[in-house]
């Protein structure tokens, strides 16, 4: 009836979060010595520069797969276009990754995959050049994790991405800035 009180449902307990997955030095080195002793075929080029971008940049699987090769100053920065084309993003470019990207421009260039257009996405596939799919940044990266035989649960490109946030904030760099880098509005 109206006047009997109806039983209320407990609350759900807010959801745990969890830490995220990086990777310690020893498998940063033997991730990028992995890939550094894979041939020089095409594809394990390509995988091998968009790995390093993201572990040495911080950017997500998404930020990857919307990278442009206007967004690229190769001597010191990367400047992101979020979503919507409003706001950018700047993070700074190591050498490392400045190197990986000027070989795969040059590679990339020689087999016709960067023809001139400066608005031309950095990373694609087939040969209509289409960019990539986040769920393909997931299949490189685990497949560049298999090959330096790093195995942990629950790998993904945010490992690559929490690991560059790890890194930065162990070398002293302040909160605030990673916060920045990564695109956070706050540390949570």
């Amino acid at each position: 009836s109206l006047l009997t009180k109806q039983k209320r449902k407990p609350r759900a307990e807010p959801p745990t979060r969890t830490v995220p997955v990086s990777l310690t030095e020893d498998e940063v080195q033997r991730l990028l010595e992995a890939l550094s002793a894979s041939t020089g075929h095409f594809a394990e080029i390509r995988r091998r520069t968009l790995i390093i971008v993201m572990l040495c940049c911080g950017l997500s699987a998404q930020e990857v797969c919307d990278l442009r090769w206007t967004s690229i100053f190769l001597t010191q920065e990367l400047e992101l276009r979020l979503p919507g084309g409003r706001r950018t993003r700047r993070v700074p470019l190591t050498s490392v990754a400045a190197s990986a990207l000027l070989e795969w421009k040059k590679l990339a260039g020689s087999r016709s995959v960067c023809d001139g257009q400066a608005d031309q996405f950095v990373f694609v596939k087939g040969k209509d050049r289409r960019p990539y799919k986040p769920s393909g940044i997931y299949r490189l990266v685990l497949a560049g994790m298999k090959m330096a035989g790093i195995e942990k649960d629950r790998i993904s490109p945010k490992t690559l991405r929490s690991t560059f946030a790890a890194r930065n904030l162990s070398e002293g760099v302040p909160l605030e800035t990673v916060q920045l880098w990564l695109g956070h509005g706050s540390a949570a």
